[in-house]
């Protein structure tokens, strides 16, 4: 559905679904030996967030200084992340490009983005 802003993310690989349904259940009286299993898979989940976006996020937002734009263009409909650097990934807004703003140089500068709160003018 073109107008449905859930998209499919690390999560659903990791546990099925989005992380943000998963509840964090009690493990005092679980044995050691699961609760070690636990501790572990909790520690590689909050590595794999860790990496996820401050690697491959950073890579897709790459911008070439004085080269013109090879990648695809920026486009109306194109779903986008807002990255916010006070909240963790999982607060992150997903929005859809509305309308695209060309600067003086012929460069997409500024994008209108939709989201489920709103609309937002942000910088590309």
């Amino acid at each position: 559905d073109p107008s449905d802003f859930s998209v499919l993310t690390p999560g659903h690989f990791l546990v099925g679904s989005s992380l943000l349904a998963l509840p964090e259940p009690d493990y005092t009286t679980t044995p050691l030996n699961r609760l070690t299993r636990w501790r572990r898979v909790s520690h590689l989940l909050q590595q794999f967030w860790n990496r996820w976006s401050k690697d491959y996020l950073v890579q897709l937002q790459q911008r070439n200084k004085w080269e013109k734009e090879r990648g695809p263009k920026l486009r109306v409909g194109t779903v986008v992340i807002m990255r916010d650097d006070n909240l963790p990934p999982l607060r992150w807004k997903i929005g859809r490009v509305e309308k695209v703003h060309v600067g003086n140089d012929g460069v997409i500068r500024v994008a209108t983005i939709s989201t489920s709160s709103g609309q937002f003018k942000r910088a590309v």
